[in-house]
């Protein structure tokens, strides 16, 4: 009898354990990017991650990865090109609701759910790991001029302050370009609305992206000349072109020609993929022929140019000369690696598998940690990863991506997706009743 007893409240144990086995799993499962992700974008996220946490890598000590510099030395820095795809990245992803608002004549995305959206992507975890790293380098930060380092990070301008531009996090110089191109993009697209009216023109938006990427050129020209000046000058003459030079260009550059190339990419997979202009053969026949030439251009760039150029970080020279690489190049890898989005997205299955491979995307959407938290594990920056070997400090700065994704982003990004939910949701039979009686009460009185 006490058997037959025991063993009802066994299984009862055992079917109340598994939920919460599977609860468990599901918490730590990276969330879905819902019915309009696009899974291929996760897989090049991976790339561009891995490219510059191996860059990074090998920077510090090539004799972990059995590299022979002096043959190969190009090949780890096309690794650090990571941040450019990124970029474009950036402008595609962004610019596509903006994009489909404009071809459509319809009202833009509001500005203050944009804004509300974006900092909930980015400043959880990049809070978390700048506080985590000022308390691990307090000695450093914890003074005024600590505070006033944290402070620009904090407003996106440190890019501009030299002293500030790689403290704290050194990849935090990038997010400083993030940061600027949110505040700008509504109102580029608020531009673009006025100029095209109600024209509806795909010719004429992308008109409007040529000049904008034009435009970001001739700053950067302007950057690179007003640089030029800087020995020549003294006293508060060098300060003031130095002040302006920083505004415009920045310690390592805007970048803006990249983002610029990530919206003429999504004008085009709208047209394309979405819209379906073309017929699906040419369409995947112009996939293909992009992909196969971005792979050839971005090995051209980087083995004929390398590291010198492709970011450099001790300003820009003019276009007079040779010089006109350093303006250019980054406008050369943007296009090539558009060349790769296009290809990937427009290309035919056996180009996108890949870049949909279960394990690539996982690591994708955990890319903005992987990038926050990989170059404190390499550069023992964290006192417990100074004593570890290169490929073991590789696997802590992921294993810190995976905690910082799950225990920071993740949160926020689920309240993301619940609002967006919110948002988009049909109002049942009994909910427009209601809302009609209350709008028929309110006329009466």
């Amino acid at each position: 009898m006490g058997k037959d007893a025991a063993a009802p409240a066994a299984a009862a144990r055992t079917r109340v354990r598994l939920p919460d086995v599977r609860a468990f799993l599901r918490w730590l499962k990276p969330l879905d990017g819902g019915p309009n992700e696009i899974r291929a974008v996760d897989g090049l996220r991976a790339l561009a991650a891995l490219g510059v946490v191996i860059y990074h890598a090998i920077q510090l000590d090539p004799r972990a990865f059995k590299i022979n510099l002096a043959q190969w030395w190009w090949y780890p820095y096309a690794g650090q090109t990571g941040v450019d795809l990124f970029f474009v990245l950036s402008g595609f992803l962004l610019f596509l609701p903006f994009a489909r608002a404009l071809l459509d004549s319809r009202p833009l995305p509001d500005t203050r759910r944009f804004f509300t959206r974006r900092a909930q992507r980015i400043l959880p975890a990049y809070i978390a790991c700048m506080a985590i790293m000022v308390a691990v380098q307090w000695s450093q930060y914890g003074n005024a001029t600590g505070a006033l380092d944290v402070g620009a990070h904090l407003l996106f301008i440190h890019d501009m302050i030299p002293p500030f531009n790689n403290a704290i996090n050194g990849v935090f110089w990038t997010l400083a370009l993030e940061g600027q191109f949110y505040l700008m993009l509504p109102v580029l697209a608020a531009v673009f609305a006025k100029a095209m009216r109600s024209s509806r023109s795909p010719r004429r938006l992308f008109a409007l992206l040529l000049a904008f990427i034009a435009a970001t050129l001739v700053l950067r020209e302007a950057g690179a000349a007003l640089a030029g000046l800087l020995p020549a000058l003294q006293g508060k003459r060098q300060m003031g072109v130095e002040v302006l030079t920083m505004l415009l260009v920045g310690v390592q550059g805007k970048y803006f020609e990249l983002f610029g190339l990530g919206m003429v990419c999504s004008l085009v997979y709208i047209l394309l993929r979405e819209r379906r202009m073309w017929p699906a053969r040419a369409t995947v026949a112009l996939g293909s022929v992009l992909f196969a030439l971005s792979l050839i251009a971005l090995f051209i760039i980087c083995q004929l140019f390398g590291l010198s150029v492709l970011h450099p970080v001790t300003g820009y020279t003019s276009l007079r000369g040779d010089d006109v690489v350093d303006v250019l190049t980054p406008l050369l890898l943007g296009l090539a690696y558009a060349a790769l989005l296009l290809g990937v997205l427009l290309g035919g299955r056996i180009i996108r598998a890949p870049f949909e491979l279960g394990s690539l995307c996982f690591l994708g959407i955990i890319s903005y940690s992987i990038y926050l938290w990989h170059a404190p594990a390499i550069w023992a920056m964290l006192p417990f990863t100074a004593s570890l070997h290169m490929w073991q400090r590789v696997v802590v700065g992921l294993i810190l991506a995976y905690l910082s994704y799950t225990l920071v982003e993740k949160p926020f990004l689920r309240r993301r997706q619940s609002q967006r939910a919110q948002a988009t949701r049909v109002p049942t039979a009994v909910e427009l009743e209601f809302d009609g009686s209350i709008a028929r009460t309110a006329s009466v009185r």
